[in-house]
């Protein structure tokens, strides 16, 4: 595994600066598919998969996401932010690629999921039933 930081704005540890950082994870396939075939797995140029990463701090009273996690919410009938990494609809992507993209370039965002109207009309079904069934005991 290969790491590496760089801090954007305000500085390490200090509480009363607000901060951004960005990271950079290079994680051997090796590791992660472990348990995987990966004659099945195996991410191909164009491949694009969910995944999420958070950073716990407090003893898990601080929750940090690198994805927005945004999902439709019944009761309030709005989309309202839940930090919960049991929310795969919620989930960032990642897109497998061999060219390098400038990620403050227009075409960072050009590769949007052509499947994602869809998933978010099943999701928003999803979240009324669930809801429905923990308000009426069904």
């Amino acid at each position: 595994q290969k790491t590496a930081t760089r801090i954007l704005e305000g500085a390490l540890n200090d509480p009363g600066t607000p901060t951004k950082w960005s990271v950079e994870i290079a994680m051997a396939h090796s590791d992660t598919l472990s348990h995987l075939n990966p004659s099945h797995f195996k991410p191909k140029v164009g491949a694009r998969w969910r995944i999420n990463f958070s950073r716990v701090e407090d003893k898990g009273e601080i929750n940090w996401t690198w994805q927005p996690q945004i999902v439709w919410d019944p009761m309030n009938r709005r989309y309202s932010g839940r930090v919960a990494m049991h929310l795969p609809d919620a989930w960032g992507y990642v897109e497998f690629t061999n060219n390098e993209i400038d990620s403050n370039s227009d075409e960072a965002g050009e590769n949007r999921d052509p499947t994602w109207p869809v998933r978010l009309a099943v999701m928003n079904i999803y979240y009324a039933q669930h809801t429905y069934f923990n308000h009426h005991d069904k």
